[in-house]
């Protein structure tokens, strides 16, 4: 935590004795938790807010009502649907807790064109942000950061994703491409996107974006208050609040190594016991992404791993294998598997970690594809006897080299994933 303050009292040009994290948890601490008293006037069905920094109305749309919010710079955007009365409660609540998140909605693109972001504002006052709205309220930021600069999207729900570094015009111009596979018009990102979260017992909790300088999330969970401090190019730091106690840096490091971190990893959920009833890709992603003791990167590497392997017959045996090494690593082995294919799935058997021992050709065959396509596994001879090394050692804890080789091989996953 010491290097934490110490890099944030650098970015804010503070002194050396102040409590550079302590200041900006009080300054997210007062945007969310504002007091603010709303006054409505009634002009026929409609009810509309009378505030001098904020703009609302209720309306009607069929049978029910609308609360629509106009953002000072223009547009606007329906933030929900319900009674008079709960909506009122719904915009207090949102405005409070620093809301709303996003911006205005954008008009849909005609049927075969491709929406463009265009339309850049700014700097903001609060994070020196260049911003620009699309979708049903999504927004792109573009905000500063040690001479450079990093791209932010943010959801109409306040979730975000925060993965690209470099220079201003780049990543403005390039904004498109890094929407990914989420559709604009839906609420907020998909799972698949991977947004900002923590784990609590493998389960996902997403963090709101945080726009000041050196903080970049929140999320209030049940171990307490999550901080996602944003200290460099690609540099975070994961900081933990609980009552009557000093904070905590959890992790620092790269997205990959902080995006996904379990809070609880000693108190995990019963994990599934033996083989699963499906080995489909999408059944072995989903499992293997509630496992808690996985490092992030290793996590992600591994649903990407057991989707990619679909494309080619005989990847059934990868992905089952891949199951029962995850599920391995998650009851306690540490240790590396360095043995004969014929040993390796003999202990997963004998450890119920896999229902059966495949033919030979199918056990060498899932081996060799991982070998070529993962760095977690590696193939070596030791006196014509062919050995098959598993890295289980790096599933918790992997090196720095191991996670610039996973990188490396991300891209050509993701490929392979691909419908035709």
């Amino acid at each position: 935590m010491r290097e934490v303050q110490r890099r944030l009292r650098e970015l804010l040009g503070l002194p050396n004795d102040f409590d550079a994290f302590g200041g900006l948890a009080l300054q997210w601490l007062a945007r969310r938790s504002q007091r603010v008293t709303l006054v409505w006037e009634t002009g026929g069905p409609r009810h509309f807010l009378v505030h001098p920094h904020h703009r609302a109305v209720i309306e009607p749309e069929g049978t029910t009502m609308a609360l629509r919010y106009t953002w000072p710079h223009g547009g606007s955007r329906i933030l929900a649907r319900g009674s008079n009365e709960s909506l009122k409660a719904r915009l207090t609540q949102v405005l409070q807790s620093g809301g709303p998140y996003g911006g205005p909605e954008a008009e849909q693109p005609r049927a075969g064109r491709r929406f463009v972001i265009t339309g850049w504002e700014g700097p903001t006052l609060t994070d020196k942000a260049w911003t620009c709205c699309y979708g049903a309220g999504y927004e792109a930021r573009v905000r500063p950061i040690e001479g450079q600069h990093c791209l932010i999207l943010v959801s109409p729900e306040g979730s975000f994703r925060l993965d690209h570094f470099g220079l201003h015009l780049n990543l403005a111009g390039s904004t498109h491409f890094y929407q990914g596979a989420d559709d604009a018009f839906e609420p907020d990102f998909r799972d698949t996107s991977r947004p900002w979260h923590v784990r609590i017992r493998g389960v996902p909790q997403r963090l709101l974006y945080t726009a000041l300088p050196g903080l970049a999330g929140f999320a209030q969970t049940e171990v307490g208050e999550v901080y996602l401090c944003l200290l460099g190019m690609n540099d975070f730091a994961l900081v933990l609040v609980v009552p009557d106690a000093e904070p905590k840096c959890l992790v620092r490091g790269g997205a990959t190594e902080v995006n996904g971190w379990e809070l609880l990893p000693d108190e995990a959920l019963p994990t599934l016991e033996g083989p699963p009833a499906r080995f489909d890709p999408l059944s072995i992603a989903e499992l293997i992404d509630k496992l808690v003791h996985l490092a992030p990167p290793i996590r992600e590497h591994l649903i990407a791993l057991s989707r990619a392997a679909s494309r080619v017959p005989g990847t059934r045996e990868v992905r089952r294998l891949l199951w029962a090494v995850s599920l391995a690593h998650e009851k306690g082995r540490r240790e590396n598997f360095h043995d004969s294919d014929e040993a390796i799935f003999e202990y997963l058997v004998e450890h119920h970690f896999l229902d059966k021992t495949p033919q030979e050709r199918a056990r060498r065959s899932a081996l060799q594809w991982l070998v070529d396509h993962t760095p977690l596994v590696r193939q070596s001879f030791s006196q014509r006897r062919r050995l098959w090394t598993i890295h289980l050692e790096w599933f918790s804890k992997p090196t720095r080299e191991c996670i610039e080789a996973m990188t490396a091989c991300h891209q050509e996953l993701l490929k392979l994933a691909e419908p035709d």
